[in-house]
């Protein structure tokens, strides 16, 4: 189970990085906000559980 969760969280970290390189290689200079899927970070609590949390500006 451990294993299939580290997976999934490499699978989803690996795309969000490159969509956030796709973004910044179109030159995308509007000056929007940063989109909600690029401030996901992963944290674990004390247990050792992994989850991902939304990075406050």
């Amino acid at each position: 189970m451990l294993k299939k969760t580290v997976i999934t969280s490499a699978v989803v970290s690996a795309l969000l990085l490159s969509s956030s390189g796709i973004a910044a290689a179109a030159g995308d200079k509007s000056g929007a906000q940063t989109p909600a899927a690029s401030r996901l970070v992963m944290s674990s609590d004390s247990y050792g559980r992994n989850y991902w949390a939304i990075q406050q500006p």
